[in-house]
């Protein structure tokens, strides 16, 4: 049972050592920091 142990071990360990992390992707052809960026929360959309 000792692989079972290690493999659990291996999986915890693997756990502490992730993060989750988020990127932002623009579609937007303005660079980065320019005043006209648009809020994604403000976007409605028609179906």
């Amino acid at each position: 049972m000792k692989s079972g142990l290690v493999r659990e071990t291996h999986k915890s360990m693997l756990e502490a050592y992730s993060q989750k992390k988020n990127i932002y992707v623009s579609l937007n052809e303005a660079p980065l920091g320019s005043s006209d960026l648009v809020d994604p929360c403000s976007l409605t959309y028609d179906i």
